[in-house]
């Protein structure tokens, strides 16, 4: 295994949940796959992700989590997947296949997007 592989099975065995089973390593090598994928896909001009902010309201109750998304401390994003038609009569079109709304972050740098990323880009492998 070559060591950007490895790193990449690291972050999301550090930073993403798992199920047993199979279990945490085994989830991380699908999202480290997933993100591969998403890499490739991205060169091709297949695949784009796009962080947008979301403009549905946080319904959120506790008073320290409302105050972090006033003062700006946390952000509420959309993490949209969207797929570029390569060829035929729909060539260039792009479409929706993926999305996740209401992910509450520092930034979208957080570590947590990443893994949204991958999540959804294994969704779009299945």
């Amino acid at each position: 295994m070559n060591a950007a592989r490895r790193a990449r099975i690291l972050f999301f065995a550090d930073h993403a949940g798992y199920a047993t089973p199979p279990g945490r390593m085994v989830c991380a090598k699908a999202l480290a796959d997933a993100e591969t994928f998403r890499e490739w896909a991205e060169e091709r001009g297949i695949l784009s992700v796009e962080w947008v902010e979301d403009e549905e309201e946080y319904l959120g109750d506790d008073p320290s989590d409302l105050a972090k998304l006033a003062d700006g401390t946390w952000v509420n994003l959309g993490c949209i997947v969207r797929y570029q038609k390569p060829a035929g009569p729909m060539a260039g079109t792009a479409e929706v296949i993926e999305s996740l709304w209401g992910i509450v972050v520092e930034s979208a740098n957080d570590p947590y997007c990443r893994v949204i990323e991958a999540e959804l880009c294994a969704e779009v492998m299945a």
